[in-house]
């Protein structure tokens, strides 16, 4: 685990002080020094230069407010708190009248009389991308093109990212950790058959993850899930002093059928259920026992060309969409017997491959359509009696390789794709209550074949892909090798 790399670009040494008192709180016994790590895109003078107040804030785990200060000029932001007997988060925003500029959450960090320590907040922009890696403004690149990987954002705020589709990648570094607050990518030793694009990721309750099928790096479907091991202190609250990298392992499971471009989902917190093309039925793995097998299903939703997503809605049912035209039903699975029972919907509905799906607070299902039969339908909200709302949209919206990812406030968030006409650049917010599609901010890089996914402090981390222009002589390209975050 020997190679690391920084993304941010530079740092502003000290913000302001965080004064705390014992529970008297009458004598001041405990200083935080606030470090902010900025992005290498926007400057610090671009990033400050619309500034007009720099506030401090303490909150708790819910993001409730405990105090707050703010002052006009960022080296003279004081704020005097209470000793705490939980840990809570340093908040960080600049403003422009009551608009944020940018803003900023720590990890966790203990308010404790007597000491004195610095805490790092990364900070990011409100409305506009940020570049924290890549080859502009000064930054560092990753230390590998990606594109056709997955990236996994576990509830510490890590994100792991698994393989990826360019040939000349080193084997022996299949997956990255990305840190979202010491601001580090290491890339981890791994055997050389974790190496995959084009495959799907599930993480279990328990921290395990698995990388499931997909394309090897000779081009041959994988027969075989990588299960990283030794990331269960990722599934809690973020610990600066703990060695995450370090503990992180890989092994192998067979598969029951080598599957080139499969979907997966959890179900029951261990077991995940496998989809693919090729007229091929599931396999359900099961995390008690790590290992996998072919699942009986009655009324087979999955003997079709495409392959089809499957969302949970509970720990034991679902959706499954898309694979085939008009492909719509609920479906319950039985853990004990690897059983399955399919029940249409009789819904019309586009032939989506490996369509992207939310679930909504009210029980519906909003789904970004994906494949070349897109451009009939792009977005639809599903309710669990089939009934289907379509979402209007631009006419530049992706048919492919686009990424989505569902924000706090309910909207969900599709970056770049291709086939729409769009250049890559392009994203957009759905919002799926009031059946809304709007263009959003332009990224800095046009990508295609990336991720995106939301960290625990809101921000929505976008990492690699390709040019959807890019020809196949190409090289991997500016996009693949750069991390943008925005917030909202």
């Amino acid at each position: 685990m020997d190679r690391a790399m920084s993304w941010s670009g530079r740092t502003v040494c000290l913000l302001g002080f965080l004064a705390f008192a014992s529970a008297c709180g009458e004598k001041v016994d405990g200083q935080i020094a606030i470090e902010l790590i900025l992005p290498c895109s926007p400057s610090q003078s671009d990033l400050t230069g619309d500034v007009e107040l720099y506030c401090i804030a303490v909150e708790d785990r819910y993001g409730q407010e405990i105090d707050s200060s703010c002052s006009h000029e960022i080296a003279t932001v004081e704020l005097r708190a209470a000793e705490t007997s939980t840990p809570v988060f340093v908040v960080v925003r600049g403003l422009a009248g009551d608009m944020p500029v940018f803003q900023g959450r720590s990890a966790p960090v203990s308010l404790v009389s007597g000491e004195e320590a610095t805490v790092a907040v990364p900070v990011c922009t409100v409305g506009h991308f940020s570049v924290v890696a890549g080859d502009m403004g000064g930054c560092q690149p990753l230390p590998v093109p990606l594109w056709g990987h997955t990236a996994t954002v576990f509830p510490s705020g890590h994100v792991l990212t698994v393989g990826t589709a360019y040939e000349g990648a080193d084997p022996a570094r299949a997956a990255l950790l990305l840190d979202p607050y010491t601001q580090r990518a290491t890339g981890l030793s791994t055997p050389d058959a974790v190496m995959r694009s084009g495959h799907a990721a599930a993480l279990l309750e328990d921290g395990r993850l698995l990388a499931i099928g997909g394309l090897t790096r000779l081009g041959s479907p994988a027969d075989k899930m990588a299960m990283l091991r030794g990331a269960e202190p990722m599934i809690h609250a973020y610990d600066i002093a703990q060695d995450y990298a370090g503990q992180l392992s890989f092994e192998f499971i067979a598969m029951a059928e080598a599957r080139p471009r499969p979907s997966a989902e959890v179900f029951f917190g261990q077991d995940v259920l496998v989809a693919s093309g090729q007229r091929l039925g599931p396999e359900l793995f099961r995390g008690g026992e790590e290992a996998s097998g072919m699942v009986e299903v009655t009324g087979d939703p999955f003997g079709t060309a495409g392959t089809p997503s499957v969302f949970a809605l509970d720990e034991d049912s679902g959706l499954v969409i898309g694979g085939a035209a008009d492909r719509l039903g609920s479906l319950v699975v039985d853990e004990d017997d690897r059983q399955a029972n399919y029940a249409d919907l009789g819904a019309s509905l586009p032939s989506w491959d490996r369509p992207s799906g939310f679930a909504l607070e009210d029980g519906r299902v909003a789904v970004i359509g994906s494949g070349q039969d897109a451009s009939r339908i792009s977005i639809v909200v599903i309710d669990t009696d089939g009934l289907v709302e379509e979402i209007e949209t631009p006419s530049d919206f992706p048919r492919a390789g686009h990424a989505s990812t569902r924000l706090p406030d309910g909207r969900i968030f599709v970056t770049g794709g291709s086939g729409g006409g769009g250049s890559g650049y392009e994203t957009w917010l759905v919002d799926p209550v009031r059946g809304r599609c709007d263009p959003g901010p332009e990224m800095h890089a046009a990508r295609g074949l990336h991720t995106a996914g939301l960290l625990p402090d809101g921000r929505v981390v976008v990492i690699g892909g390709r040019d959807p222009g890019a020809m196949p002589g190409d090289g991997p390209g500016e996009a693949s090798y750069s991390v943008e975050m925005i917030a909202f």
